[in-house]
């Protein structure tokens, strides 16, 4: 019965003065976008930005969850991404070495292991439906081994730097692997990538359920989160949150920067289009996510599409990645002022836009709003927020 008023406040959506055609399968999802053309002043590639050719993994084919060739090419590059996940396991597919690799139930623990994502030569910036592919099964590992092997690959050339992904609604298991190891590869990130699945139904229908499965998600991201604090060996820890995997990360960080006494090698929060009550966070949250030696960005857009229908889902109550918060100490990028509209939902900007990968990727490197005139400009009517520009090619490194 939810589900179908649910659907019909997005039917009635669609027919608004807003004049955006938001459907139910809009509702803040993670869609799974084509890849962006690029303007003429932007590099159409990503050779520059790629990351050294790595070996190319065993061929499995993925069950119809996204069709990929049946050999990796040899020019191909292979990401390799560590992650946790309170996801069931689905035995038999791991078996059978075909996807899905977990189902949408809890696990009520926590399962890690380690992952190859193989991304095609021709891989165009932001795609990671016809150039990111799984050609293995995940390994999964025990606890113990699964640290020791993040603390090996931190201890090589790229230093002891950690990305953390954390993703939103309607996102498999599959997809949140791809993603992450796209953001990695596109950055490039020269350190070491994880992500965190928590059981999203992964299904258009599914955005009350998992809004119920985020919140019991929270005990197991906090102790991920931890854990790899704690116990990886990494110096410098950047987490990046995406949609309604918001609601469990701002729920649990204050928990997880407690649990560390200050001694916190987390130094970036980037929350991309959070899913979050904006006054909440405004008044709740945001004091909670800023200063103690970590820099917290929020990337939001008036255009986000998905999120104009959970702002009709929830009794048009503003999401927080639908405005600029506008608070001293959070750093506030708007990206309203990209063009999406070659992005679906324009909920996926965040990985999907050249300009904001050039400003992440900034971001992570230690630069400040101020330093990055290449990516951002200073807002005239809003503290501490900044527009997002175009990178002209001649300004990219």
């Amino acid at each position: 019965m939810k589900a179908e008023l649910l659907s019909a406040a997005f039917s009635r959506a669609s027919r608004t003065a807003l004049g955006i055609p938001i459907l139910f399968v809009a509702a803040c999802a993670t869609q799974v976008a084509p890849a962006p053309s690029m303007a003429k002043h932007e590099r159409p590639e990503t050779a520059r930005m790629a990351r050294d050719r790595l070996p190319a993994g065993k061929p499995v084919q993925e069950g119809g969850i996204v069709p990929a060739p049946v050999t990796p090419r040899q020019d191909s590059a292979v990401v390799k991404v560590h992650f946790g996940t309170n996801r069931e396991r689905d035995r038999k597919s791991l078996a059978n070495q075909s996807p899905p690799f977990f189902t949408s139930q809890n696990a009520g623990k926590l399962i890690y292991g380690t992952l190859n994502v193989t991304i095609d030569a021709h891989h165009e910036v932001g795609d990671i439906k016809k150039s990111v592919h799984l050609y293995e099964a995940p390994s999964i590992l025990r606890e113990r081994e699964f640290l020791r092997q993040l603390r090996k690959d931190l201890a090589g050339p790229g230093g002891r730097k950690l990305l953390v992904f954390v993703h939103g609604y309607n996102v498999t298991f599959e997809n949140a692997a791809k993603r992450t190891a796209q953001i990695k590869h596109d950055l490039p990130f020269d350190g070491e990538a994880a992500f965190f699945s928590w059981p999203s139904r992964s299904n258009l229908l599914g955005y009350l359920a998992d809004e119920k499965s985020v919140r019991e998600t929270e005990p197991f991201l906090e102790e991920f989160l931890i854990k790899l604090a704690r116990e990886s060996n990494a110096q410098s820890i950047y987490i990046i949150a995406h949609s309604m995997g918001n609601r469990a990360f701002t729920k649990v960080y204050p928990r997880v920067r407690a649990a560390l006494a200050g001694n916190t090698p987390i130094k970036e929060i980037m929350l991309a289009a959070p899913d979050v009550d904006a006054e909440v966070f405004r008044r709740d949250l945001a004091p909670q996510l800023m200063g103690a030696g970590c820099n917290t960005t929020l990337y939001s857009s008036s255009k986000d599409k998905a999120l104009w229908g959970s702002f009709l889902v929830h009794g048009f109550s503003k999401r927080a990645g639908q405005q600029v918060i506008g608070l001293s100490g959070l750093e506030n990028v708007d990206a309203s002022t990209t063009d999406t509209s070659k992005l679906g939902l324009g909920h996926s900007y965040y990985a999907e836009q050249f300009s904001l990968l050039v400003d992440l990727r900034d971001l992570i490197r230690g630069h400040r709003p101020p330093e990055r005139k290449s990516t951002l400009e200073e807002s005239r009517h809003q503290r501490s927020a900044w527009l997002l520009k175009r990178v002209p090619e001649e300004s990219a490194p």
